[in-house]
């Protein structure tokens, strides 16, 4: 059963100059840090993703360590977006880091589920792959987030979870939150938050990643079309007692 909640949530000052208040979970176990002012030292250098069994990838497009932060660009003759990959077993998790968007078209963070072999379909082979679970999206006039088609050519689709229309201005860092725990994904910046739940959500997890896009604005600029990361953590999610309640509630108010 789908379920979609959108809602504006306050946030203290002093919450989101440190770590931003979860809503569904508890900051448990910390899973994985980099702060990314410098290049990760464990850094995957095999074949391709469905092969990656640790650290980070920085393919396709370009990566660079510019002012303290991860900052990546897509590349025209990848006619891809850039995407920065880390592979890191998990279930249940808070995720959390900043962004900063300078004139790319739009920033995307995956979470995907473990390479597994994949039947074939009318356009792909049968062939040991990754697949996306869900996104969270983010350009000049907001985010948004969704459960991601899985299986490309039907009947499965993409599912939005709702959206959030705030325009995010160029050259400023936000600090994204999001939540997962079993078929829920809860996804917070500036204080606005998008609430949404599948079953697809609740899938194990295996890595995740940050793309950046910026075909619509062209390549050729200097500074290039980019986004910047950098204090990326995930912890291990614990349920919060008080979710429950404060979902129903809040589900209550937008219907």
């Amino acid at each position: 059963m789908k379920l979609t909640i959108l809602f504006l949530l306050a946030v203290t000052s002093l919450a989101l100059a440190n770590d931003p208040k979860t809503l569904m979970t508890e900051r448990g176990k910390l899973l994985a840090s980099e702060d990314l002012s410098q290049m990760p030292t464990d850094i995957f250098k095999g074949g391709g993703l469905a092969s990656m069994s640790h650290g980070w990838s920085f393919r396709p497009g370009q990566w660079d360590i510019v002012d303290g932060a991860l900052r990546g660009y897509q590349l025209k003759k990848d006619n891809h977006s850039a995407a920065a990959f880390f592979a890191l077993p998990w279930k249940n998790a808070v995720l959390q880091f900043d962004v900063k968007i300078d004139g790319c078209s739009q920033v995307v963070f995956c979470i995907d589920d473990p390479a597994a072999i994949r039947a074939a379909t009318p356009t792909r082979p049968a062939q040991n792959r990754v697949e996306h679970l869900c996104r969270l999206i983010i350009n000049k006039n907001g985010f948004s987030t969704q459960k991601d088609d899985h299986d490309h050519d039907g009947p499965d689709v993409n599912e939005p979870f709702g959206a959030v229309k705030k325009a995010m201005a160029m050259g400023e860092w936000k600090t994204v939150l999001i939540e997962i725990m079993e078929e829920e994904m809860v996804t917070t910046i500036d204080g606005r938050t998008i609430a949404g739940a599948h079953p697809q959500v609740a899938a194990d997890k295996a890595y995740i990643s940050f793309g950046v896009s910026g075909y619509s604005n062209g390549f050729d600029k200097s500074p290039p079309l980019s986004a910047s990361f950098r204090n990326f953590r995930l912890w291990e999610g614990v349920p919060a007692k008080g979710w429950p309640a404060m979902k129903a509630k809040l589900k209550a108010q937008v219907e």
